[in-house]
């Protein structure tokens, strides 16, 4: 009797492909950051291979720029707060949170550092925090030399 059928300007086939290209998109750009980062440890003369061992290279990552201890701390923070979370529930949004802010300010100063160790200054360290893909890729494809 009625027709409710209604058409918004949907094209189903549209946003699929490019919901594939953004797909294809973010993964080329997790492979360029890849090789970016074995071409930085291996200019910063560390095992390149490394970034395909899980946790050695987020290791090696944090010793290029020279904070090791950094990789420990947000490691034990995350399964600590993770633990605490599936014994207490009730503070887990807490240590949720808790965590979440350690780890961003962990991660600025791990940006700085890298940054100094390649002899860039602050608006190269913003550029890490900020668009960090695009500076990792600078830092590895570039002329940038490791000074430690």
């Amino acid at each position: 009797m009625y027709n409710y059928s209604y058409s918004y300007g949907y094209a189903p086939a549209i946003s699929a492909g490019a919901l594939v290209a953004v797909g294809f998109g973010l993964i080329a750009v997790a492979v360029l950051m890849f090789i970016a980062w074995c071409r930085i440890l291996a200019k910063a003369n560390r095992n390149w291979w490394g970034m395909f061992i899980p946790f050695y290279g987020s290791y090696l990552q944090y010793e290029v720029a020279g904070v090791p201890g950094f990789f420990w701390t947000s490691l034990i923070c995350s399964i600590v707060s993770t633990v605490i979370t599936g014994i207490i529930p009730e503070i887990g949004g807490f240590l949720t949170v808790a965590t979440a802010i350690l780890s961003i300010v962990l991660y600025i100063i791990h940006c700085v550092k890298l940054s100094k160790a390649f002899g860039h200054g602050g608006g190269f360290a913003v550029g890490l925090i900020f668009l960090n893909p695009l500076f990792i890729m600078i830092l590895g494809f570039g002329r940038s030399t490791y000074e430690g």
